[in-house]
């Protein structure tokens, strides 16, 4: 027996639709199902405009260059996330600032945002952690008081709403990945999303190797890329879009039972779900409280293992990475740095039966205090 941390699942109507692209012989990124994704995408998060892209690292790339963001500037940054989110930053040639996270949500800790904010601020990126949604009002309030651009990194949080809109239209502009093992999955891929004409044109440029066709099939006014969608991921991703609900609420389920089993172990305690949210649980988590628990949290993955459990530990926090620990001091980072120790993620794909999530949330009490 193995249960995987994630699995991606596949219907009849993915694989219709790849074949379809695949007949057509549109399987690079000029074909009817990539702009088709686009506007359904669009439509399901309730914004104007959505850009379909290679991978969730690039969407935020071109975030970032839709506001401007450039050498010499600076960009707030959650101190723990996945490390796309700060070299996303860096490739901009600006510096990544971070900042420490709530021990609730662990989402960016807000009230310790605007100690850092400089005359070289130029944005705030946020991050809905393991797709719990961030204070979106309490963020765009900050941004207007000092003039900068909100960017979401909401790679993880498709599905998920704020205060009963999904997660998506609440920034000037936001980010989706649909990576492997993301709630909707094309292989390798990416969206960004805005209610801003001028932001998706610009983005769309630099997406398209900075060409302007209106002036000239290949006229390139500005240096861009290579960031583009393929037909036949679009075609996957138009597939599992249309799934998104059935999967949110069986993952909403899979969560409430491993709470519901787990709330009397000792040392274990879990990420909280906050009254302005309804999360998609992209990834169910734990702490690992050593004392209480009895083990620490590299023996529960280890033990888990032994069993034929696939977890994994929390993100390394950001500021203690070789590439941004020289600039960065982490004694800033208490909470950050205490539950990135403290975290594992466990099984949480979509279909993932109730049998298996008793048996991981038995394995897991069963040694409590042993």
């Amino acid at each position: 027996m193995f249960i995987p941390l994630a699995k991606p699942s596949f219907g009849p109507v993915e694989k219709k639709l790849v074949k379809k692209a695949m007949d057509t012989g549109w399987i690079s990124s000029i074909g009817s199902f990539v702009e088709q994704f686009a506007r359904e995408f669009a439509r399901a998060v309730g914004v104007n405009y959505a850009l379909p892209v290679a991978n969730g690292t690039v969407a935020l790339h071109l975030a970032l260059i839709t506001a401007g963001v450039g050498e010499g500037d600076e960009v707030i940054v959650p101190a723990l996330t996945f490390v796309a989110s700060a070299n996303a930053v860096t490739y901009t040639g600006a510096k990544p600032v971070f900042v420490d996270i709530e021990p609730d949500t662990w989402n960016l800790d807000l009230g310790k945002v605007e100690a850092v904010i400089t005359k070289k601020t130029r944005a705030i990126m946020t991050v809905d952690l393991y797709g719990h949604p961030v204070d979106f009002t309490a963020v765009k309030k900050l941004c207007r008081k000092h003039k900068l651009a909100f960017i979401s990194d909401s790679a993880e949080s498709l599905g998920s709403k704020y205060r009963g809109r999904p997660v998506g239209s609440q920034a000037d502009v936001a980010t989706f990945s649909f990576f492997g093992n993301k709630i909707v999955t094309t292989g390798e891929g990416g969206m960004l999303v805005t209610g801003s004409k001028k932001i998706y044109d610009t983005a769309k440029l630099y997406r398209d190797q900075g060409k302007n066709i209106k002036i000239h099939p290949y006229f390139h006014p500005v240096i861009g890329y290579n960031y583009a969608m393929t037909n036949l991921q679009a075609a996957v991703g138009i597939g599992q879009l249309r799934r998104l609900k059935s999967f949110v609420r069986n993952k909403r389920r899979i969560a409430d039972r491993y709470r519901q089993l787990l709330k009397d172990t000792p040392g274990i305690s879990f990420q909280k779900e906050q009254k302005f949210a309804q999360t998609n649980w992209w990834m169910f988590s734990i702490l690992v409280d050593q004392k209480k628990f009895g083990h620490s949290r590299d023996w529960l993955i280890k033990h888990l293992a032994k069993k034929g459990i696939e977890s994994r530990p929390f993100f390394y926090p950001l500021p203690e990475l070789p590439p941004y620990k020289k600039q960065n001091r982490t004694k800033n980072y208490p909470v950050t740095c205490k539950i990135a120790a403290a975290g594992i993620n466990l099984p949480t794909f979509a279909d993932l039966k109730p049998s298996q999530v008793d048996l991981i949330a038995e394995i897991i009490s069963s040694v409590a205090s042993v």
